[in-house]
């Protein structure tokens, strides 16, 4: 019988700041966890909320940061919410936690095990669909025809996880 670890980390979301974006659209974040070669499984999730903002909840389409929640058949990543960003230096609330988890065999140098995280930012032009001006009636058409693209992805080794 051999001997496993569970290894569980959690991915907290806060803000999506526009530094130097120059278009205006639709961006979310997926999040990709890799235990040594294996994928790690995003199986808890959920959106917190500020203790000042705890009465101003608005569904989707009225908040104008919180567009959508894009869907992807993938359950080895985690999506954030899409935010609509329409200017330089804007700051969208995204808020959201997710945790991932594994099981590592525990043998000789198993907590020296590499962790790897990528993340993507998407983005979709909405001037195809309307413009940032028509978004509040069209965010249903842009969560179902919306196009996005991989704007960037980066990759980032964590240490001493296990």
């Amino acid at each position: 019988m051999a001997l496993k670890a569970l290894l569980e980390i959690l991915v907290h979301l806060d803000k999506f700041r526009n530094i130097d974006l120059f278009f205006q659209g639709v961006y979310y974040l997926k999040l990709r966890l890799l235990c040594g070669k294996q994928p790690m499984h995003p199986y808890w999730n959920f959106t917190t909320s500020r203790q000042d903002q705890k009465d101003k909840y608005m569904p989707p389409g009225t908040d104008p940061h919180n567009v959508f929640r894009p869907v992807t058949p993938d359950d080895e990543c985690y999506v954030s919410k899409g935010v609509m960003i329409r200017y330089s230096e804007e700051e969208a609330e995204i808020n959201e936690v997710c945790m991932f988890r594994c099981e590592l065999d525990v043998e000789p140098g198993f907590q020296q095990t590499e962790i790897l995280m990528e993340v993507s930012m998407f983005f979709s032009d909405v001037q195809e669909l309307g413009g940032t001006s028509q978004w509040k009636s069209n965010w249903k058409r842009y969560s179902e025809q919306g196009k996005f693209n991989v704007v960037q992805t980066v990759s980032y080794r964590l240490t001493n996880a296990a």
